[in-house]
């Protein structure tokens, strides 16, 4: 019987292939790509023959969401229906919002989940599930977006008019697409509501907090985050700032500790390209004190810090443990903090970028190069950790000194 945990396990195959829930829902299974992307379809017959009904992309559509629907196809079909109703020139709200889930899952984005909990919690509810798409006002947007700020969930609010102001593009793209496989508009929308509905006052606020070197020694012996966030803050020190949702939930398989190397698969990465990090001597140490804390787990940090588990702890698990540990800055800040103290250092900024895995912005480096620098990312990761560990040394007495080195 189908569950999360096997959904997620699907590897593809040269070719398509059908997997069979065991369940008591006949006929429905999940076609898996090459690529990798997993299908909701429901088989059924109909005149002899037998046919095959898309369901949805997962984990856009969720496995209760897809049973439930599955259920609902057959309650037609029993009844000499077809499985889905009659098809309308106009798409619906929930239409807009599956198709655009869909668009995030096939572009390898990692927050389709997180954004289908927040549009069916804040904005569905508001502009109505069986709404047509094109019906939607911008005061509808205004509306779903005010009731955030009256509560004093300024950021929430923030992000769901971004969301929809990117699901109501992708709906006006999609519908006026050449390319698309659609006979005809799916939604009928000419122009984005979302476009007229102001962003917060002063838009953006960009983050700029860089940690002086008091901060950054002072957390490197820190006991208010406890000893597992503690390494794993070291190493993202010692790494070169990697992204945070790259090195908490990264599996021990990605990490060669004998070689020096950790090699972020695409998949996991934000450009869509394989990148490695060398691994200095004094992040090899951390990662192997890591790894005894938790010697059977098959990630750094196993959920809830049990080697039982076999899931890793959340993207957003170190921001909220530095946030209750009191701290100002956050992990983002030490992705920044690492690319400007990497260049007082004397780490130039082609290698920093390098490190960092940021896009290149020229056309030669975004779509010709692909050589891997390793050996400059690994000369500047050595002189960044000479200068992070006199740093840091400073703060320790002679015998703890002894004890690092």
């Amino acid at each position: 019987m189908f569950t999360d945990k096997l959904l997620r396990s699907l590897k593809p195959r040269a070719t398509p292939y059908r997997l069979y829930d065991k369940g008591a829902d006949r006929g429905f299974h999940v076609q898996v790509s090459p690529g990798g992307q997993v299908t909701f379809r429901l088989e059924y017959w109909q005149a002899g023959k037998v046919r095959f009904q898309r369901i949805g992309s997962f984990p856009a559509v969720g496995l209760t969401q897809a049973r439930e629907r599955v259920r609902a196809m057959r309650a037609r079909l029993d009844q000499g229906l077809p499985p889905t109703a009659a098809p309308v020139a106009h798409g619906t709200v929930q239409a807009l919002v599956d198709g655009y889930l869909d668009h995030m899952t096939q572009r390898g984005k990692k927050t389709v989940e997180r954004t289908r909990k927040m549009l069916e919690r804040d904005a569905i509810p508001h502009l109505g599930a069986t709404t047509r798409a094109a019906a939607v006002t911008p005061g509808d947007v205004a509306d779903a977006v005010r009731e955030l700020v009256e509560r004093g969930k300024e950021t929430s609010a923030k992000n769901l008019r971004a969301t929809l102001h990117a699901a109501f593009g992708w709906g006006v793209k999609s519908d006026n697409d050449p390319w698309s496989k659609a006979s005809g508009p799916r939604f009928g929308l000419t122009a984005n509501p979302v476009a007229s509905v102001p962003n917060r006052p002063g838009g953006t606020r960009r983050r700029t907090r860089v940690l002086d070197w008091e901060e950054i020694a002072e957390l490197w012996q820190t006991h208010n985050l406890s000893l597992p966030y503690r390494l794993i803050v070291r190493i993202m020190l010692l790494t070169g700032g990697p992204r945070t949702g790259e090195l908490c939930v990264a599996p021990w398989d990605e990490f060669d500790l004998e070689a020096g190397v950790w090699t972020i698969p695409k998949e996991r990465t934000k450009n869509g390209r394989t990148h490695l990090v060398p691994l200095v001597a004094s992040a090899v140490a951390e990662l192997r004190m890591l790894r005894e804390l938790f010697p059977a787990s098959p990630y750094l940090l196993p959920a809830h810090f049990s080697a039982r588990t076999t899931r890793p702890i959340s993207n957003e698990a170190l921001t909220k443990a530095v946030s209750t540990a009191g701290y100002t800055w956050t992990p983002h800040d030490l992705r920044r903090t690492c690319k400007t103290r990497m260049g007082e250092a004397g780490v130039s900024k082609f290698d920093r970028d390098r490190i960092q895995n940021h896009v290149i912005g020229d056309v030669s480096g975004a779509h010709y190069d692909y050589f891997d620098y390793l050996p400059e990312k690994k000369a500047g990761l050595e002189k960044w950790e000479r200068m992070l560990m006199e740093r840091v040394m400073v703060k320790f007495s002679p015998a703890e000194q002894g004890e690092r080195r």
